[in-house]
C-alpha cells in the first residue's frame, strides 16, 4: 500500500463510522417521536375548578404536550365567554409557583401521570365567566389544593 492512500483509507472509515452513529441516533430520535405521538393519552384537559367547592368547567379541546405553556393556557382561558368582555379575567392560581410546577411536570417527556390541568378559582373568580358549570362530587386527580 502506497503511504499517499493512507489518509484517504483512515478518512474513509471515519466517515463509515460517524454516518452508522447519526443513522443510529436518527433512528431513536425517530422511535421517541412515533412512541411519544402515538401514546393513548389524547392530549392534556384543562379544567377552572372551584376550591373548596363543586363546580368544574372544562375547556372543550385538549392541548399538546408541547403547547401546555401559560401563555397558551391564559390565552385559552381568554377564550371562555365572560360577562364584562372589556376586562381582562382575574385568577390568582395562575401566577402561582404550583401552577408553573404543574406546567412543568406536564411538559415532561418522561410524565405518565394523568394529563390533566386543574385551574383552582375561588367562587368569586368563577363568576366573571359566562358558561354553565358542572357540578360533581369528583375531586379528580389532582385534588391537592395548594394554598396561593
Amino acid at each position: 500500500m502506497d503511504w499517499l492512500a493512507a489518509p484517504g483509507l483512515v478518512a474513509d472509515v471515519v466517515t463509515l463510522v460517524v454516518m452508522a452513529f447519526t443513522a443510529r441516533t436518527v433512528y431513536l430520535l425517530r422511535k421517541e417521536r412515533l412512541a411519544e405521538r402515538d401514546r393513548p393519552s389524547g392530549g392534556t384537559r384543562v379544567r377552572l375548578r372551584e376550591r373548596g367547592g363543586p363546580r368544574v368547567y372544562e375547556l372543550p379541546l385538549a392541548m399538546r404536550r408541547t403547547d401546555v405553556t401559560r401563555a397558551e393556557v391564559q390565552g385559552r382561558i381568554n377564550c371562555i365567554p365572560r360577562f364584562d368582555r372589556t376586562k381582562q379575567y382575574g385568577i390568582a392560581y395562575i401566577n402561582s409557583f404550583p401552577f408553573v410546577e404543574r406546567i412543568e411536570q406536564l411538559q415532561a417527556l418522561d410524565y405518565r401521570g394523568p394529563r390533566l390541568l386543574e385551574v383552582w378559582c375561588s367562587p368569586a373568580e368563577l363568576k366573571q365567566f359566562d358558561v354553565t358549570f358542572d357540578t360533581t362530587s369528583d375531586p379528580g386527580p389532582d385534588a391537592v389544593q395548594e394554598a396561593v
